[in-house]
């Protein structure tokens, strides 16, 4: 945008006339498109419906995994371990991950989160991320009410599960 006020800004001095209409109006969209960023900035946004949640309601949350550091998605699974939710499972999906010195020590450590974590390991899985998770949403508890996608580099707050619930206060709602 600024380039173009530069170049609108030049040509007005070599052809004066027309041009300083055209610098004139460039000025004026500038102005407002200025304007509008500030206003947002300024004040809030609206926010949806909250609703104060219930421990009770079932949590799968899914991570989907492909050739991942194993200490990075260890981490992970770390911070999923601290969430503050009475009822959740995570179930880990590494799906087409050719080296297992990179999915095995996973495995392997998922077993010592407990029985809310199950980690799975599928070759020749087509479909990438979302066949990873089309594939693990058959194992997910029949409990379940809502499902989290966490991606395998990413490192949650304890209470993440409850800030994000209490954003389905319509049955329609979905968080991405």
């Amino acid at each position: 945008m600024f380039i173009a006020f530069i170049l609108v800004f030049a040509a007005s001095i070599l052809v004066p006339g027309p041009m300083i209409v055209i610098l004139v109006a460039n000025t004026a969209v500038v102005a407002i498109l200025s304007s509008l960023q500030i206003f947002s900035a300024i004040f809030p946004r609206s926010e949806p419906d909250r609703r104060t949640t219930s421990s009770h309601a079932f949590v799968s949350i899914l991570v989907p995994a492909y050739n991942e550091p194993p200490a990075l998605l260890m981490h992970t699974l770390d911070a999923l371990s601290r969430v503050q939710h009475e009822n959740f499972e995570v179930l880990v999906i590494d799906n087409n991950t050719k080296d297992p010195e990179i999915w095995q020590p996973v495995e392997l450590y998922t077993r010592t989160l407990g029985g809310k974590f199950r980690f799975f390991h599928v070759d020749h899985l087509p479909g990438f991320k979302a066949g990873a998770l089309n594939y693990i949403l058959k194992f997910a508890d029949p409990r379940s009410e809502y499902a989290a996608v966490i991606d395998a580099d990413y490192e949650v707050e304890p209470e993440f599960l409850t800030a994000a619930l209490s954003y389905f206060a319509e049955k329609d709602t979905g968080i991405a």
